[in-house]
């Protein structure tokens, strides 16, 4: 919903993309009424978290427009998993101002500049809070296309609810704890859907690193089974990086583990022998997929 009135462009993209929904000349009352708001250009927009929900629950992707990092901030609180896009603009100046112009920009070439300095200031004021997945850079010219392509693809191929990532040491010691999850993947797999369950050592990925790999592993993975017997370093590391990615995390320790102060509080499975984890991980894994 918005308060500003139609342009000449709306009904042609309307009518080309045939999924815009956009309802001109509300007043500043009802655009108050929706969930999510903003101001753009001395007009308000805003829109419904019911209609998000409900275009979800069709198993649709809904896209919204936002002009303002603190609405973004209130969406990526309600839906952790949204992909956020922050587009900016590189031109400025008379470079900014020529090709607002041959672009026939519905806006004040004037207007639209200052709008730019405000979103940068916006952008900057909201940066560490780290709320944008991509930043897209904008100038003029079909790379912003090229760019809205490479991450749309990155991101499908790159999500697998099927594909379970185990954080764990790689001691020796530890094979048959990696040996259990593993049979247990296979054990579920046999009645239920396929599931893959691996560690980022079992991957090969020529020309990355390790952590580059661990981080895209870690993206990829429907479920991560985090086992913190061991308090390494880069047990943490991973654990902590799948929090910040909002992933659901399997917690598993042999028993009399000495869980670290900022780790105890989370629900985690005590293990007596590899086979006692094997039936336990099963459960876990029909309830994750239940759920």
């Amino acid at each position: 919903m918005t308060t500003r009135g139609p342009r000449s462009d709306d009904e042609k993209e309307k009518n080309e993309k045939g999924d815009l929904d956009l309802i001109l000349n509300c007043t500043r009352e009802l655009v108050r009424e929706c969930d999510y708001t903003y101001n753009y250009c001395d007009h308000s927009y805003g829109f419904k978290k019911k209609d998000i929900d409900q275009a979800i629950a069709k198993g649709l992707y809904p896209a919204v427009i936002v002009a303002k990092c603190s609405t973004i901030e209130q969406i990526k609180k309600d839906y952790p998993n949204a992909l956020v896009l922050y587009v900016q603009n590189v031109l400025s100046g008379e470079d900014l101002k020529q090709a607002l112009i041959k672009e026939r920009d519905p806006l004040e070439v004037n207007v639209r500049i200052e709008r730019q300095k405000q979103s940068l200031t916006d952008y900057v004021t909201h940066v560490e809070k780290k709320i944008f997945d991509y930043v897209l850079i904008n100038d003029f010219s079909p790379k912003l296309t090229d760019q809205l392509d490479y991450i749309f693809r990155n991101e499908l191929d790159i999500n697998d609810s099927n594909f379970v990532f185990v954080v764990m040491s790689f001691k020796p010691d530890y094979n048959e704890i990696y040996d259990a999850f593993n049979h247990a993947g296979q054990r579920y797999t046999k009645n239920n859907q396929n599931v893959t369950i691996n560690r980022v050592d079992k991957q090969q990925d020529a020309g990355f690193s390790i952590t580059e790999r661990i981080e895209t592993l870690i993206k990829k993975a429907g479920l991560i089974i985090c086992d913190v017997s061991e308090a390494s370093p880069n047990v943490y590391y991973e654990f902590g990086y799948a929090k910040s990615q909002n992933k659901t995390i399997i917690i598993t320790a042999k028993e009399k583990t000495e869980l670290p102060f900022d780790t105890s509080h989370y629900k985690t499975l005590f293990y007596n022998s590899p086979m006692d984890l094997q039936n336990k991980i099963i459960e876990q894994l029909k309830h994750y997929f239940k759920s």
